[in-house]
């Protein structure tokens, strides 16, 4: 793990890019302003926009994701990266599996709430994707604050 200080890259990883990790890259990206905040997927269609309810959510927030699209996740990206944060234990687990290089470096965004899975809402209805979003925001504030200094490791 690098450390805490040293801490100004950061990758969101989700399965699809197109719903979850690229509403944590805008909510980190803007608790973190000067930090490099991106995001992929593990099984990301590239190229593809993203989801509507994605759009939609992030312009209530103040974010534009109109011209972000899907990027699949390659360990080179990780390896650029001092921390992947994740939406579910299994991108976790096969980020690690597949680049060991990067265990220590791979977390769930969900870590400071126990670790959950944060659901993939792409085929949910908009209050799933509602509740999602504020997952996310959630726990990409406690990320944040503990990136920061704000709280303990």
């Amino acid at each position: 793990m690098a450390q805490l200080g040293a801490i100004r890259r950061i990758i969101a990883v989700c399965t699809g890019n197109m719903c979850r990790s690229p509403l944590a890259e805008a909510v980190l990206g803007h608790l973190l302003p000067g930090w490099r905040v991106v995001s992929a997927g593990i099984d990301a269609p590239a190229g593809r926009p993203m989801h509507r309810f994605t759009l939609r959510l992030a312009r209530e927030a103040g974010f534009d994701l109109s011209q972000k699209r899907a990027e699949r996740f390659t360990p080179e990206q990780g390896l650029l990266a001092d921390i992947v944060l994740c939406m579910e234990a299994v991108q976790v687990r096969r980020i690690v599996e597949g680049t060991g290089a990067l265990a220590g470096r791979v977390f769930p965004l969900s870590h400071w709430r126990g670790g959950a899975d944060i659901p993939d809402p792409i085929l949910a209805p908009f209050e799933d994707h509602r509740r999602v979003f504020e997952t996310i925001q959630q726990d990409s504030a406690a990320w944040a604050r503990v990136l920061k200094g704000e709280a303990p490791w």
